[in-house]
């Protein structure tokens, strides 16, 4: 995961110092040429992630994986505003849309196992930008931090053990108390939050006020769940993991209004 985002931003960088070996502009850029009244952005978003677990059990092997892969794909669309009318500081906030899907699956003496789900969350990021604009180019290099909030609206995990299968919507305590019954205690463990917070930390490249590409990468700070349920496909087991926390990449290709 952090090799995608270390290559991502490497290709940001590359893509800046191109445009500014052949940019023809002879004057120097200055402070006052930053946008002061600030600046509007749409996205569309790649993210790749994976649910880290504190600790995960095994079915038929005690050593099975600690995470499991997603993809998820979005839009967003932020504001950003000057903070100060001396310093490239700008504040960030927007809104976003993210649909993430993940599956494993594998096969023992014919018999099929397989999960798979899916999750459509409402992002809100808020960052704090500085804003660096190359000199002799139109290319402006955005490094950011800051936090994101997601509100989990649909969850969906398909279960399909011993030829039989079944869906489970991951927010419905009856649902996962069908699931995790006689598997886990206290079945309100199952049942995944509906908001997380999280960190982020990356770099934007805006082209000619006009266009931008941008790389991140954040974690959560709480869990998701504390208990879910798995495949590793190469232990060939079915894994009941512990203390799910989401951790992704986002790749980002937008525009600038």
């Amino acid at each position: 995961m952090k090799k995608i985002v270390l290559l991502a931003v490497m290709a940001v960088m590359s893509l800046a110092s191109q445009a500014q070996i052949v940019s023809s502009r002879s004057s120097m850029v200055t402070r006052e040429e930053a946008p002061k009244n600030g600046w509007t952005t749409f996205s569309i978003d790649y993210m790749p992630g994976s649910f880290g677990f504190d600790k995960s059990h095994g079915v038929l092997n005690s050593s099975v994986k600690k995470s499991q892969t997603f993809n998820a794909y979005g839009a967003t669309l932020t504001r950003v505003n000057p903070l100060t009318a001396e310093l490239p500081l700008f504040i960030e906030i927007g809104i976003g849309a993210q649909y993430l899907t993940y599956s494993d699956d594998f096969s023992i003496s014919g018999n099929k196992y397989e999960v798979s789900g899916n999750m459509t969350s409402v992002k809100v990021p808020l960052n704090l930008i500085f804003s660096y604009t190359i000199p002799n180019t139109e290319i402006s290099i955005d490094p950011f931090v800051g936090l994101k909030a997601r509100f989990n609206i649909l969850g969906n995990a398909k279960l399909e053990y011993l030829s039989k299968d079944k869906t489970f919507n991951v927010f419905d305590k009856d649902d996962m108390e069908d699931c995790y019954s006689g598997i886990v205690v206290d079945t309100d463990d199952c049942v995944w939050s509906r908001f997380q917070l999280g960190w982020q930390i990356g770099v934007k490249a805006r082209f000619a006020k006009s266009f931008f590409v941008g790389a991140s990468y954040g974690s959560d700070f709480g869990e998701l769940v504390k208990y879910a349920g798995f495949m590793d496909s190469d232990k060939k087991d079915v894994v009941l993991a512990e203390k799910l926390k989401i951790s992704e990449a986002t790749l980002s290709l937008g525009f600038i209004f």
